[in-house]
């Protein structure tokens, strides 16, 4: 599931992904997100499972848009 939704994000035939450039990420943010696309990384080559869920959907409102 995580590898599906990390493909179709990063996806250049996704319209969405032309906004995602667009977009400047402050420089003490950085190393945050860094860690975060790192661990995806990680977890996606584990093919792990993570019930992460509810916490995406009470923090990122439309998440499961």
């Amino acid at each position: 599931m995580l590898r599906r939704e990390f493909g179709r994000v990063n996806d250049p035939r996704n319209p969405d992904f032309g906004v995602a450039l667009q977009l400047s990420l402050p420089a003490e943010h950085l190393f945050t997100h860094r860690v975060w696309l790192g661990m995806v990384g990680v977890l996606c080559q584990l093919e792990a499972t993570v019930a992460v869920r509810s916490v995406l959907d009470e923090h990122l409102p439309g998440f499961r848009g």
